[in-house]
């Protein structure tokens, strides 16, 4: 069974625990690629999670800064220890590709997201909570003065309150029924709020590449996930279905790229919303009703 995320784990911080959940998802995502030996999945998983890791360190130091952390310092040191442990422990597995690495390494990575929010991140929550949940810092000039402010002397327009909403809510009804696709579209839908996330916060469009660049990489690799499932069942319309991510995957890039051309974000979102629910609860469901009709 997967990594799974409990209200206990929460440090009382929207944006931290956002990042603590996509995370264990990122992890989950890894540890099926291991179970499977697939290779390319895996590595763009522990690409992902290498990556992703950086980001979600700097935003929670910026926070542990801004909210006046006594240990901020050591915070930061046991990032960039966890950073280089995981990266070594990838480049072993590259080393040395065997059951028992495969399985000592999914052991790690348990390890690694676990001991780091039970043991680390859970010793910010008395200091977070003093702050409302929604508190983050939007850039680098707000975290300059805020170590020796209360929280009501903080400025509101230094400090943005992202994660207020999500920009999809992932709900029981969007499910299909076939548990490997559902959890790949939890992923993607847990990206594009990632996304929404850094919009939020203001960040450019620059800076968004990284997650656009994974939202792409990570929808092609579902769509040859969700093919090759639809050959095995005999789906009669799969050459439509295919037909369809192709076209999806272009219009994507399309629209990623007049977004950024553009320097407007919200070009690429509303597409996202739209293509990504419209495909779930539409195609998608039709070959899931198939394969219910031949069990």
């Amino acid at each position: 069974m997967g990594l799974v995320w409990r209200e206990q784990l929460s440090v009382g911080n929207d944006a931290i625990d956002s990042d603590h959940k996509h995370l264990i998802e990122i992890i989950n995502l890894a540890e099926q690629s291991l179970k499977a030996k697939n290779p390319s999945d895996l590595m763009f998983a522990l690409d992902s999670l290498s990556n992703y890791s950086k980001e979600h360190f700097a935003r929670e130091e910026k926070i542990a800064s801004a909210v006046g952390y006594a240990h901020a310092q050591k915070l930061h040191l046991s990032h960039d220890a966890l950073l280089t442990k995981l990266n070594q422990a990838i480049q072993e597995l590259n080393e040395k590709w065997t059951d028992s690495a495969i399985e000592n390494f999914a052991a790690l990575l348990r390890d690694w997201l676990v001991n780091h929010v039970i043991k680390e991140d859970l010793l910010m929550k008395p200091a977070l909570e003093k702050y409302p949940p929604g508190f983050t810092v939007k850039d680098e000039s707000s975290t300059k003065n805020t170590p020796h402010q209360t929280p009501a002397e903080i400025n509101s327009k230094n400090i943005g309150f992202a994660m207020s909403n999500l920009y999809i809510h992932w709900k029981k009804e969007d499910e299909i029924g076939i548990p490997i696709i559902d959890e790949q579209h939890r992923i993607i839908v847990g990206t594009i709020n990632s996304l929404f996330f850094f919009i939020q916060m203001g960040r450019g469009l620059a800076a968004l590449r990284p997650t656009l660049s994974a939202l792409d990489q990570y929808t092609k690799i579902h769509f040859e996930s969700e093919e090759g499932l639809l050959k095995q069942i005999g789906y009669p319309d799969i050459d439509a279905h295919i037909q369809l991510h192709r076209k999806l995957v272009k219009e994507m890039s399309n629209v990623v790229q007049e977004s950024i051309s553009q320097g407007d974000p919200t070009i690429v979102m509303t597409f996202l919303k739209g293509w990504w629910m419209g495909h779930i609860n539409q195609e998608d469901r039709e070959y899931a009703a198939y394969l219910a009709s031949k069990s």
